[in-house]
């Protein structure tokens, strides 16, 4: 039978890790490690419920109001909605066009010579691909 356990290991500076161990005969694995021993606890009773030890935990079992076990606050559920927003050629070629205002702008602040020649190959090349962008989605 698998065994599934924590192993603690203390730091030099007091702090202390806890490993998920698995071990099965001679053989020993230690595959996750976690700074908070409720997030190697939640493991061990994940992967026992896996190998047929017990029943399936719940996360909300495991200090409720620490992550894992939380609800997302707004600001996180607004960063999910943004990103499965869909992204066009167009809003590409546009964050891509604004590229080269900014450094050219800041360059000028800077009134530094080299700093005109990095930013006047790197708005060349961000504007090649702007414009294969905007190409593409005129295609599609």
């Amino acid at each position: 039978m698998t065994e599934v356990s924590i192993k603690p290991m203390r730091m030099c500076d007091g702090r202390c890790d806890y490993f998920v161990s698995f071990k099965h005969g001679d053989r020993e694995v230690t595959p996750h490690v976690f700074r908070e021993r409720y997030k190697a606890e939640y493991h061990v009773a994940l992967y026992k419920w896996l190998f047929g030890q017990g029943d399936k935990p719940h996360l909300l079992d495991f200090f409720d109001g620490e992550w894992p076990a939380r609800e997302y606050t707004a600001e996180e559920l607004q960063a999910f909605a943004a990103l499965s927003e869909t992204v066009t050629f167009g809003k590409l070629a546009d964050a891509f066009g604004c590229f080269w205002n900014a450094a050219i702008g800041d360059a000028h602040q800077r009134q530094d010579p080299t700093a005109f020649a990095v930013i006047g190959s790197m708005a060349e090349g961000f504007a090649a691909v702007e414009r294969r962008l905007r190409e593409h989605g005129e295609s599609e």
